[in-house]
């Protein structure tokens, strides 16, 4: 199924926002809170790639209620992988 006009804007969208936040090689833990956010404010796009990756990796990382450093790097390359992709 193809997305609508909206999703695909949503995804572009989502995949500027992450290219903002790593263009430094570095995911504070504002940058983080802010996808998070940004994330469940977008659920019209929770089934599409690239949110559905993004959104298991952010709910992985929250899961425990606390934010490591490593996980926060684990976290950057993922999402630089996909800003590059």
């Amino acid at each position: 199924m193809e997305p609508s006009e909206e999703q695909a804007a949503s995804v572009t969208e989502l995949l500027e926002l992450i290219r903002s936040m790593v263009d430094d090689d570095d995911l504070s833990i504002h940058e983080f809170a802010t996808l998070d956010r940004w994330l469940a404010s977008n659920q019209h796009i929770a089934e599409l790639w690239p949110a559905n990756v993004i959104a298991e990796g952010v709910h992985h990382v929250s899961a425990d209620d606390l934010v490591e450093q490593h996980e926060l790097d684990a976290m950057c390359a993922l999402l630089r992988q996909i800003a590059g992709s």
